[in-house]
């Protein structure tokens, strides 16, 4: 395709994007691809790596259009496309678009003709005049970090009162990067030396095993596994370092009864059964009942035996089969996945302050409710995928004080990353780990 067609493809995607609802990005990239099959992979490369680097940059790239045009006292359209192509040629600009900001501006120019209006007249000061500058940048200290890490003002704020300025800038600038593909080896089938051998002469693509995790591998190039997981079912699943780790804090114990609150579609409970070679007894529950469709279908073939679903209902009460005591139980809670931002990037142009502080209070309720299920001397494990004290010490603090029979204990682990213990938690995170944003706290039961 010409590349003011490709551009105007781009422009509907983000059109899309912007009513998308509670859609996340990848999928709406995927249902908008299907709907046109006229592109080639070629296309699809150009429009998926300018989309996501929009969701990757995109704040940063609309405000410094916008004080540009405050500076130049242009007034423009700013709704639809005509507001994301400013923000596109920002981001061109500063060197975060697939394109050049030459090439960009070619095409949008062409663009920009074939409607009228006064973006003619926007594009002949683009070419003739200097196109952003150091004055195109916020005032304020905490508004520039904001801007270039293209993160919320609010996000930013917080991350760096959270971390100082120096970790919390190193921590936002790894948000920003590509995350690769993580892999977890079932090693109760396979061991993991084959399968990184067999990926590398199926894809013709290196493939190394994780820094911390026995079972896991890292691919830094994209490749369709869906063949060679039909090929060797039950080999492999798609999981971050970060959360294979979290599953071994817990510290699962063949002959173990085992709860988890918040499966999914069950990656941690497969690697729960891995863990304990089929033999501890799994009980995994979840609000969808879809998701756990998913997970029974992803088990079926790990045959295994001792694994059971349970869907709660809306009410949150829990099913009357569920086992009244456990030895651990895992709480997965549903929290703003900010930690996976490096693949999710859209997720912090979903979610707000307030939104944080509902999830703290929804992960409290869980984290109390199943606790009840824990046997004397058991455990109970805490996770998230959030970056933030709100939804992580912050939650557990209060759990303490609420359980007086409950006492924080450090998970003892092998391999375990550098500094990713603090005070009794393990912490993951990009910048210090080289993993998705993990928090995980565990718990006994003293009496």
């Amino acid at each position: 395709m010409k590349p003011v067609s490709l551009l105007g493809v781009l422009l509907d995607l983000l059109d899309e994007f912007d009513k998308r609802g509670q859609q996340p990005a990848d999928v709406l990239q995927s249902k908008f691809f299907r709907r046109r099959r006229f592109l080639g992979s070629h296309d699809r490369r150009f429009i998926g790596a300018g989309f996501y680097s929009f969701l990757r940059h995109g704040i940063r790239g609309r405000l410094r259009w916008s004080l540009w045009r405050e500076r130049g006292s242009i007034s423009v359209p700013e709704q639809g496309r005509m507001k994301h192509m400013g923000a596109l040629l920002a981001l061109s600009e500063d060197g975060l678009f697939p394109w050049t900001s030459r090439e960009l501006t070619d095409a949008a120019s062409t663009y920009a003709a074939a409607q009228g209006g006064g973006w003619i007249d926007v594009f002949h000061r683009i070419r003739g005049h200097e196109f952003l500058s150091d004055k195109d940048w916020p005032r304020e200290a905490i508004d520039r970090v904001a801007c270039e890490q293209s993160l919320p003002h609010w996000l930013a704020s917080r991350l760096i009162d959270e971390r100082g300025i120096d970790q919390g800038q190193e921590l936002m600038s790894s948000l920003l990067e590509e995350a690769p593909v993580d892999l977890r080896v079932h090693l109760s089938r396979v061991e993991r030396e084959v399968v990184r051998k067999d990926l590398e002469t199926m894809f013709d693509v290196p493939v190394s095993t994780t820094p911390h995790s026995p079972a896991g591998l890292r691919l830094h190039n994209r490749v369709n596994l869906r063949q060679f997981m039909n090929k060797n079912p039950g080999w492999i699943e798609v999981q971050d370092e970060s959360s294979q780790l979290a599953t071994l804090a817990c510290q699962p114990r063949t002959g173990d009864t085992i709860i988890e609150a918040c499966a999914g579609a069950g990656g941690k409970t497969l690697a729960l059964a891995d863990l304990t070679s089929g033999d501890a007894t799994l009980h995994a529950c979840d609000i969808d009942g879809y998701r756990l469709t998913q997970l029974e279908r992803r088990a079926r073939p790990l045959e295994l035996r001792s694994l059971t679903l349970h869907e709660i209902g809306s009410s949150g009460r829990l099913p009357s089969t569920l086992p009244a005591q456990a030895d651990l139980v895992i709480v997965d809670a549903p929290c703003s996945g900010l930690g996976s931002m490096r693949r999710n990037p859209d997720l912090k142009l979903k979610y707000g302050a307030a939104d944080i502080t509902n999830f703290a209070e929804t992960q409290f309720d869980i984290l109390k409710r199943f606790a009840r299920r824990v046997k004397p001397g058991g455990r109970i494990a805490y996770f998230t995928c959030s970056l933030l004290r709100e939804e992580n010490q912050e939650v557990t603090q209060r759990f303490l004080q609420d359980q007086s029979d409950f006492e924080l204990v450090a998970p003892s682990m092998d391999r375990l990353p550098d500094g990713a213990l603090v005070d009794d938690y393990l912490m993951l995170d990009p910048s210090s780990t080289g993993t998705d944003g993990f928090f995980v706290a565990v718990f006994r039961k003293t009496k």
